[in-house]
């Protein structure tokens, strides 16, 4: 299960402008994407690990619109199989169904 407080205060720092994200773990450094600048920081979250990234203005889905409108949209996905989890807006989570392995 995962820590929805943690996904927030992730994410929060990173729209504070934070350098390093901390969490009770430990702490993460915040990083670009290389194509469109997108901040990103990759830690882990119990016994997953995660990569939150910024939400792409640039794409035609309802939380790009959001970005675009000004709130802060933030992605969050497993970093071992890609697959998102959870997003967070304006430090809200809305947590995306989990796919069972097959």
């Amino acid at each position: 299960m995962l820590d929805t407080q943690l996904l927030v205060d992730v994410a929060r720092q990173v729209f504070e402008g934070q350098k390093t994200v901390t969490m009770p773990s430990g702490t993460a450094r915040v990083t670009t994407t290389s194509k469109q600048g997108l901040r990103k920081v990759e830690f882990s979250a119990g016994d997953e690990r995660l990569v939150g990234i910024e939400q792409n203005p640039h794409t035609a889905s309802r939380w790009a619109r959001l970005a675009r409108e000004g709130h802060q949209v933030m992605q969050f996905r497993d970093a071992r199989t890609g697959a998102y989890v959870a997003v967070v807006v304006d430090g809200k989570v809305t947590l995306y169904p989990r796919q069972k392995a097959s």
